[in-house]
């Protein structure tokens, strides 16, 4: 396939119009969610919740209106850091499959950025693929061992794959991340200290 900005100004054009009518359609349901940007995913209706953004997965300096994200994309299809934000902003909107098509095109991109799998191991837990979210958050901890990850795949292990002692371990793993978000290790010790105490 021939790159977009090799197209013809009036072909560019229409990609860009296209992109626009997608930004109007999306309309009220994103506009209330783009603007809590730090949005976590719940993984279990009134406990964990699984964090959306690895530490370093912020994509400042970039637009956030979809609008602008995609005529971005249109001009430098292999524009990571604008697919990673589009994808962040289809997660907020729970557009699961739109988010999944944007994730992957960002992994295929750069095979060493852990931030691609970490967001596709969140959009296949909702999408209901817990074991293909499993392995998504693998990969991410191969290339980035961080709390996020661990915490998001200990989680996953305990209370969907039925992998209890795996995902103790994760857990217990994530509280080693010198960067670890006081909040977040607060959530893991006290998954910790039910597993320890499990009539508590």
């Amino acid at each position: 396939m021939s790159d977009l900005p090799s197209l013809s100004r009036p072909a560019r054009l229409v990609v860009i119009v296209l992109a626009v009518a997608l930004c109007a359609m999306l309309g009220a349901a994103l506009v209330q969610r783009v603007l809590n940007p730090d949005m976590t995913m719940q993984l279990r209706p009134g406990e964990q919740r699984f964090p959306v953004s690895q530490a370093d997965t912020p994509t400042h300096d970039k637009p956030n209106d979809v609008g602008d994200l995609m005529k971005a994309i249109a001009e430098n299809p292999n524009d990571r850091e604008s697919l990673l934000k589009l994808t962040e902003l289809f997660m907020t909107a729970q557009n699961w499959d739109a988010a999944e098509s944007f994730a992957k095109r960002a992994a295929v991109l750069d095979a060493q950025d852990a931030r691609p799998p970490f967001l596709l191991g969140v959009i296949l837990h909702n999408q209901g693929k817990h074991e293909e979210a499993a392995q998504s958050l693998g990969k991410t901890i191969a290339l980035h061992d961080t709390a996020p990850a661990r915490y998001s795949l200990g989680v996953l292990c305990i209370y969907y794959l039925g992998r209890r002692d795996e995902g103790l371990d994760h857990l217990r793993k994530a509280l080693t991340d010198a960067a670890i978000d006081p909040d977040l290790k607060k959530s893991i010790e006290e998954e910790l200290n039910k597993a320890a105490n499990p009539a508590d």
